[in-house]
């Protein structure tokens, strides 16, 4: 009986995993990774955050996406955005949640930038 519980309970994990629509991923590794702009969506301050091409495969564009205000760690991260554009890049990679795609500024959102100075 228990194992049979184990079973169910396992199965409906990961049938609940495979099932959701969202998931985290970290871009690759840009030598530099360079903002190419940053604009500022609602009054709410979510900021839609472009790179160049290729830092964020399967997002709008594959290089953007947005930027909550609602993420635990906002001001850090756009502190680093920041830091970015006036150094004029750096080694990293963006780490984002892929949503559902619509290709449309939504289907990614920015959850953490992986800093890796040489």
């Amino acid at each position: 009986m228990k194992r049979q519980v184990l079973t169910c309970a396992l199965t409906l994990a990961l049938g609940l995993s495979l099932g959701q629509s969202a998931f985290a991923v970290s871009g690759p590794l840009q030598t530099p990774l360079k903002v190419t702009y940053i604009y500022t969506v609602d009054a709410n301050g979510a900021l839609y955050v472009h790179f160049q091409a290729g830092a964020m495969p399967g997002c709008y564009g594959n290089a953007g996406g947005y930027l909550l205000t609602g993420n635990t760690f906002f001001k850090e991260i756009y502190a680093q955005l920041l830091m970015m554009v006036s150094n004029g890049g750096i080694q990293a990679a963006v780490i984002y949640t892929q949503n559902t795609p619509t290709n449309n500024w939504g289907d990614c959102t920015i959850t953490g930038i992986s800093l890796q100075p040489q």
